[in-house]
C-alpha cells in the first residue's frame, strides 16, 4: 500500500508515465554525457517504482550503482553523496531548460535517496533539488581534475631485453606525459605494474584504482619490428573508445626515440 500512496504523490502518474520520463530525462544531453548520472537516477526510480523505496540507502547505492565491494562504508566513503549531489545538480539544470515545460517531474529530497514525482505548480511542490551541507563539503573537497585515467602494464609478445625495456618504458612515459594534462587525474603507474603479476578482471582493476578509463595494449615483436595496439577503454561498460596501431622498426638504439614518437 505505501508503494502506492508513494507513486501518487500529488500528481497521480502512473508508472508508465514515470518511465518516460525517466528515459526522456537521462536522453539529455546534461545525462547522456555521464554514465554515472543516468545509472544513479535509473536505479532510485525503478527501486521506487518496484516498490523497494527502504532500501535506497547509500550503501545500496554504493554496490549496485558504483560498483563498489560488499565491505564498502559509507561512513568512510562519500562517492555516493558527492554523485547524489552531482545528480540534484544535473536535474536542476535539465528542469532549468530543455525540461521547463515537462508535466512530470523528479526531486530527490534532502537526506534520502528515494525520488519523488510531481506536478510543477502543484500545491504540494517539494523542495528544489539541494545538495546538502555534507555533499557540498564533499564536492569542495574533489580535485579539479574531471576524469580519471590509469594506464595499464602492455602485454607483449617476443623474447629478449629490447621488448620487455620497450612495452615497460613506454607504458611509464605514457602516464607521465598525461599527468601534465590538468584536466586529467592518472593513476600512479608504478603501483599498478604489480597487477600485471596475475590475472585481473577491469571491474577489479576500476575498483582498486578509481579510473574512468583505461590504457592498455599489446606489443609484438617479429624480428627487428615491432607493432602496438593501444586502446582506450570506458572502466565502467567496457566500451573501446579510441585505438591506434603502431608497426615500426626497433633496436637498441632508436628505443628511446620511437617512445617518443608514439606518445607525440
Amino acid at each position: 500500500m505505501e508503494y502506492f500512496k508513494q507513486l501518487a504523490y500529488n500528481s497521480g502518474f502512473s508508472p508508465e508515465s514515470a518511465k518516460e520520463h525517466l528515459q526522456k530525462v537521462i536522453s539529455d544531453p546534461i545525462f547522456s554525457v555521464s554514465d554515472i548520472l543516468k545509472r544513479f537516477l535509473s536505479f532510485i526510480v525503478q527501486e521506487k517504482l518496484e516498490g523497494r523505496s527502504n532500501q535506497l540507502k547509500e550503501y545500496t547505492i554504493g554496490v549496485n550503482v558504483l560498483n563498489k565491494p560488499s565491505d564498502f562504508k559509507p561512513q568512510l566513503d562519500a562517492i555516493v553523496r558527492i554523485h547524489a549531489c552531482r545528480l540534484r545538480r544535473a536535474l536542476n539544470r535539465y528542469y532549468d531548460g530543455a525540461g521547463k515545460e515537462d508535466h512530470l517531474r523528479i526531486s530527490i529530497p534532502k537526506g534520502n535517496y528515494v525520488p519523488l514525482f510531481y506536478e510543477p505548480g502543484s500545491n504540494e511542490n517539494p523542495e528544489e533539488n539541494a545538495c546538502t551541507p555534507e555533499e557540498d563539503h564533499a564536492i569542495a573537497a574533489i580535485p579539479a581534475h574531471s576524469i580519471s585515467v590509469a594506464v595499464m602494464p602492455l602485454t607483449y609478445f617476443g623474447k629478449g631485453k629490447t621488448i620487455t625495456s620497450f612495452a615497460e618504458g613506454l607504458a611509464s612515459q605514457l602516464s607521465t606525459e598525461l599527468a601534465g594534462t590538468k584536466s586529467l587525474a592518472v593513476i600512479g603507474y608504478y603501483p599498478l605494474r604489480f597487477l600485471d603479476e596475475k590475472p585481473f578482471y577491469l571491474r577489479d582493476i576500476t575498483r582498486k584504482t578509481g579510473a574512468q578509463y583505461l590504457f592498455t595494449g599489446d606489443l609484438h615483436l617479429e624480428a627487428n619490428r615491432v607493432r602496438l595496439n593501444i586502446k582506450l577503454i570506458h572502466a565502467n561498460s567496457c566500451e573501446q573508445v579510441w585505438s591506434r596501431l603502431f608497426d615500426r622498426k626497433l633496436t637498441a638504439t632508436n628505443m628511446f626515440d620511437l617512445q617518443d614518437e608514439i606518445i607525440k
